[in-house]
């Protein structure tokens, strides 16, 4: 017990390789002592050693506090649990107010026939990709963030073709609706048997939405069942960011977009999304956009 004491007491302040830092080996240590206040150290030691050296540390010590809360009975006294509760506060929120600068994820190659990492780019690598604004790319970063790794579209080669992809469709991640005129070519989408479009009003109904534009009642139901939300009977949940992002990732999984942009054949992938090559060269403009800020 006291060589773990020891080692989160100045194990992790004084080797400089160590992976904890000197704040939160202050906070692990204020955590300790808590869990000894109430003789049950040996109960939350595996959630704190886990704190040790994980990077979702601070998860670990809230798991240490609510097991230590649940031994209350075991106080040696009230005054105690409260000074030491207080210390460990403070500690947290000192190290919460500590300036520090977010370093961005490593992004792996892309290696054939090894699956691909399960991380994504860093706000900051996103913002320069996608060519957004500050604002607009902090708004859309997490949403993308969760629904590429959950359809597998990371890597540099997938996320440079995807963000290109979707940054043309949704107009630079502006528009989550097709833009309604009706032109020519909109007022064809009503009775298009292809698209599932079989009811009257299914052509305005079911317009483009999502950062890829699905569109067509059969496409609307697909992503329905895929995603479990009822965009049949509400189309415009398919406009809201979180929606729109897992909608494009799960569309773009879902037809074999991951492997065509493996392959590097980005006209083949456009005419996959686009069913013709519509707005080729906008494309390939932000394509080697983001293939030279993910480089």
């Amino acid at each position: 017990m006291a060589g773990v004491h020891l080692y989160v007491r100045e194990g992790g302040v004084n080797d400089a390789d160590s992976r904890v830092s000197k704040s939160r080996a202050h906070v692990l240590g204020a955590s300790y002592d808590f869990a000894c206040a109430i003789q049950g150290a040996w109960i939350v030691l595996p959630a704190l050693m886990k704190a040790v050296v994980s990077d979702d540390w601070l998860r670990y010590i809230t798991i240490t506090l609510m097991i230590a809360g649940r031994r209350a009975g075991w106080l040696r006294s009230p005054e105690y649990r409260e000074t030491a509760m207080r210390e460990l506060l403070q500690k947290v929120l000192d190290w919460l107010a500590e300036p520090r600068e977010s370093e961005p994820l490593p992004i792996e190659p892309d290696i054939p026939g090894v699956s691909p990492p399960r991380h994504w780019i860093s706000l900051e690598q996103f913002r320069r990709a996608s060519g957004l604004p500050a604002v607009r790319a902090q708004d859309w970063h997490p949403h993308l963030l969760s629904a590429c790794v959950e359809f597998e579209i990371v890597g540099p080669v997938r996320i440079a073709a995807f963000l290109a992809q979707v940054g043309h469709e949704s107009g630079g991640f502006v528009h989550t609706r097709e833009i309604w005129g009706p032109t020519p070519a909109q007022q064809r989408y009503e009775g298009r048997a292809d698209l599932g479009n079989t009811n009257i009003g299914d052509g305005s109904r079911f317009r483009g939405r999502g950062l890829i534009q699905i569109t067509g009642r059969h496409n609307y139901t697909a992503v329905a069942r895929g995603l479990a939300i009822d965009c049949v009977n509400q189309p415009e949940l398919l406009e809201q960011p979180r929606n729109a992002a897992r909608s494009a990732a799960w569309w773009w999984a879902n037809n074999g977009c991951n492997e065509i942009a493996d392959t590097g054949d980005f006209t083949r992938l456009t005419r996959r999304i686009n069913g013709g090559i519509n707005g080729l060269d906008d494309r390939l403009q932000r394509w080697e956009a983001a293939k030279g800020a993910l480089a």
